[in-house]
């Protein structure tokens, strides 16, 4: 028999005033001791989603389920969600203690039993020895875990995360994430996490949904959509990615033949696409391999410039008609002297490239180089 999720949402939209949904016709299960990232742009629907479930706002259409119970008349109070924010919404007058106890007093909980509940979630976060100090005394990080702590003293039935480390810096954020994923597995927690960062969405999660115009353009875990993105949209959205426009111009077993601009033919896993079909090629950087100009299979490229970033180099090449690609190689695999201009090739494994329907705003233009 097949686990029951801990959340359901069924077909759930919302809408503001007279404007498009933000969140549009969303079905998705949350699993018991998930970890769950909620990905995408600002506007994407991604925090709403999220703040339907805490109970801070209300689905247009649709029911959300929690243990199988339609929480529609379910005031946020009374759903027993454990929701941290990203400026932590501490009480500033009050210390540590208090601001962990403050969900325990509002539901009424003894003041012994609810000491003893502080004190193991403070040990939880390793912030035992701060009881006493007020939030101004902590730092970012501290804080945080202050109010993951607060989150967790009265046993929510999952944890509610809505960017908790964006106010961090990337050092501090990367640590954080790994205090916190290394928490959520040794107490089995479910977490719903919502985030615009790519890589903190890798680095945390069991599965990650990508949201784009208010509805799921792709879920699955992390490698899988790192590896194999469905829409150009996800392969852009997370990693950093170069693409390339072309025509679909044979189609053999599991493997298509690509015209790009420039007459270059080359390789992909073929898809559900067929012969002629408009196609934008994704492609990872760290998955190209540098070669001799003029050799075999490898697409012409020149250098515009090399970047050193310790254990790699960044290369930026012009290719075909003048796009842009990017190329990660590690340092051993980096020729002594490349210079601005020179001639190289460039090649890629086909089963490291993904074949995608190109977007109609894209037919016909030249694709550009986005950034992380």
């Amino acid at each position: 028999m097949p686990p029951i999720p801990i959340v359901r949402y069924d077909r759930v939209s919302k809408s503001y005033t007279r404007g498009a949904p933000v969140v549009r016709d969303l079905s998705l299960d949350i699993m018991p001791g998930e970890f769950l990232t909620l990905l995408g742009p600002s506007g994407s629907g991604k925090t709403t989603t999220l703040m339907m479930l805490a109970g801070f706002d209300e689905p247009s259409e649709g029911q959300i389920y929690l243990n199988g119970r339609d929480l529609a008349d379910v005031p946020a109070y009374r759903r027993n969600l454990g929701v941290v924010f990203q400026n932590y919404a501490l009480f500033p007058h009050l210390s540590v203690a208090d601001n962990v106890g403050y969900p325990l007093r509002m539901r009424g909980i003894r003041r012994a039993q609810a000491g003893e509940k502080v004190r193991a979630a403070l040990d939880m976060v390793r912030l035992g020895a701060f009881a006493e100090r007020k939030p101004t005394q902590l730092s970012g990080g501290q804080q945080q875990r202050v109010a993951l702590a607060r989150a967790l003293v009265f046993e929510p039935e999952m944890v509610l995360m809505d960017e908790p480390l964006g106010a961090l810096d990337k050092q501090l954020r990367e640590h954080m994430q790994v205090e916190m994923k290394d928490l959520q597995r040794r107490l089995g927690l479910t977490v719903l996490y919502v985030t615009h960062d790519q890589g903190e969405a890798l680095a945390m999660s069991d599965r990650v949904a990508v949201f784009n115009n208010g509805q799921i353009e792709q879920i699955g875990g992390p490698r899988e959509l790192y590896e194999a993105p469905l829409t150009p949209f996800v392969a852009q959205f997370i990693g950093e990615n170069n693409r390339l426009c072309g025509k679909i111009e044979a189609i053999k077993g599991n493997e298509c033949r690509v015209a790009l601009e420039g007459a270059h033919i080359v390789a992909s896993p073929v898809g559900t696409l067929a012969p002629g079909a408009a196609v934008e090629l994704s492609i990872r950087p760290e998955r190209m391999v540098l070669t001799a100009p003029g050799e075999a299979d490898a697409l012409p490229a020149s250098v515009i410039d090399v970047t050193y970033l310790g254990d790699h180099c960044r290369l930026r090449l012009s290719a075909l008609g003048g796009e842009t690609l990017m190329v990660k190689l590690p340092i051993q695999q980096v020729p002594e002297r490349l210079l601005p201009g020179q001639p190289v090739g460039v090649r890629w494994d086909p089963l490291h490239c993904r074949a995608m329907t190109a977007p109609a705003s894209a037919a016909g233009t030249r694709p550009q180089q986005e950034n992380d």
